[in-house]
């Protein structure tokens, strides 16, 4: 059974959205075509997608609201920062990428389905978070040894195709360095996929746990000096592997991410109590972020011929929104345009994908492939994606709208709320330091739940899965172990 303080800040900041929602009825009703309006509404959606921001953070040493906190940031990076550009800094409401000529209705129709996203999500997470305070009492700490040659092993045998597929050395890392611009046997580009597809993708995903695992271990007060620098060169060699020979930024953050963030939170630990430790802080956080753009970009551009040859005029090109990468206010747009008037509803079910996609085609020659994302970028690009590579992907909210109509906004938005509000109640039971794998491994799902923003899938969930694996193998190799030596001889 739920208790729910209705007075807490989750009911004020619902009634809030609420507010913002009767507001775009109101547009709706009254004059909806004046751009004005939806000039207006996407600035207040800004002041709202802040206004959350800031409460949330306000309640992170208490509360522990990871979860909360990040999909915050994710409806402002991937929706509401977009939608500031292309309305209010734009001629037409919409990037130049996608033709299409919008009415400013249909903008605030998006608009609305961007809040009451926001809305169900609010209500949802208030609804499941436990009320209980933040405390340590479930720590638990492993065995850094067992899960350290449990990893060492996973990036060995991550690294096992470059071997057998790449040739010698110089070719291995030529080819490597050519980013997405050649062709690699170790590298599958199809998305129907072929017969060595499956291993391929059940050895990155534990390669790139492995990694993770890696740098988390780096921050382990466990490990001397010595080590932890061995360590950091094994992880930044073997990530400098990945970030030029898949060129996916998504990968490469799921990666570092966790290690950043536990550097992040140790810094505030170590930097809060005075002012001028503060101001360091704040400096440190820019630094990692200003760095964190210019390492996006380069990936970005680097790993295609076209760009690549242009990188300094490209690398600040539309920064905000990481080259219109970011841009799902748009795609949304997209969406909402062509579905239903140019396609009925799809009625597609993401649960079924999680089901079928670790089945190899060789096993189930007939699985079912995708529609929405392939009639999707038709209407995109124009191509068929599953004849030449590459996709490209309405956004959780079109998504939802292309498969269910408004009230898959609401089912997406419910279940955003449910799984950032279980994060958070897990971490409000473990300590970040003592517990440093767990909390490393569900920060590594938050980059997940972050990049889901763009597509719900089970291709990035893997990596998650396979530390998850890593980490139960370590702690029941260490119960094995006290075990064994705690018996009588």
């Amino acid at each position: 059974m739920f208790k729910i303080n209705f007075w807490e800040d989750y009911f004020r900041e619902s009634l809030f959205i609420l507010l913002l929602l009767s507001f775009s009825f109101f547009i709706i009703l009254f004059n909806s075509d004046n751009e004005y309006f939806s000039a207006s509404l996407v600035i207040l959606l800004l002041i709202l997608g802040c206004f959350l921001l800031i409460k949330s953070v306000s309640r992170l040493s208490a509360k522990k609201n990871y979860g909360e906190v990040f999909v915050i940031i994710g409806f402002l990076f991937w929706y509401i920062i977009p939608a500031n550009i292309n309305i209010l800094a734009n001629e037409e409401p919409i990037s130049d990428e996608i033709n299409l000529n919008v009415e400013s209705n249909l903008v605030i129709i998006v608009l609305i389905s961007i809040i009451i996203f926001i809305l169900f999500w609010r209500i949802s997470y208030s609804l499941f978070l436990g009320t209980e305070k933040a405390s340590s009492s479930r720590s638990n700490t492993l065995s850094v040894p067992a899960i350290l040659r449990i990893s060492i092993a996973g990036i060995i045998i991550g690294l096992l195709p470059f071997i057998y597929d790449g040739g010698s050395v110089t070719q291995i890392f030529s080819a490597i360095f050519e980013g997405r611009a050649a062709e690699k046997a170790w590298l599958t580009t199809s998305n129907i996929g072929t017969e060595k597809s499956a291993y391929l993708y059940l050895i990155n995903s534990l390669f790139y746990a492995s990694l993770t695992i890696i740098w988390i271990s780096v921050l382990t007060d466990s490990l001397t000096l010595r080590k932890k620098v061995i360590f950091l060169l094994i992880a930044s060699f073997a990530t400098l592997i990945v970030y030029f020979d898949q060129g996916t930024r998504s990968i490469f953050g799921m990666i570092v991410f966790p290690f950043i963030f536990l550097f992040i939170i140790r810094k505030w630990e170590v930097l809060k109590q005075s002012k001028i430790g503060r101001l360091k802080f704040l400096v440190t956080i820019f630094v990692i972020m200003f760095s964190a753009f210019l390492l996006f970009q380069f990936q970005l551009l680097y790993r295609l011929v076209y760009s690549r040859t242009d990188l300094q005029s490209l690398i600040f090109s539309n920064w905000l929104t990481l080259g219109g990468t970011s841009d799902f206010f748009s795609e949304t747009l997209l969406a909402f345009s062509i579905v239903p008037a140019a396609h009925d509803y799809f009625h597609e079910s993401v649960l079924l994908q999680f089901l079928v996609s670790p089945i190899p085609r060789f096993i189930w020659e007939s699985k079912p492939l995708p529609e929405l994302v392939w009639y999707y970028s038709q209407h995109r690009w124009g191509v068929d994606i599953y004849a030449i590579g590459g996709n490209t992907f309405p956004g959780i909210i079109g998504y939802y709208y292309m498969s269910w109509g408004w009230i898959g906004i609401a089912f997406i938005g419910s279940l955003f709320g449910f799984v950032s509000a279980q994060i958070d109640n897990v971490l409000k039971k473990i300590d970040f330091f003592k517990d440093i794998y767990q909390t490393g491994i569900i920060l590594m799902f938050i980059i997940w739940l972050f990049l889901s923003f763009r597509n719900l899938s089970p291709g990035f969930l893997y990596p998650v899965l396979f530390a998850y694996g890593i980490l139960k193998i370590s702690s029941f190799i260490q119960t094995r172990n006290s075990s064994f030596e705690n018996c009588p001889r």
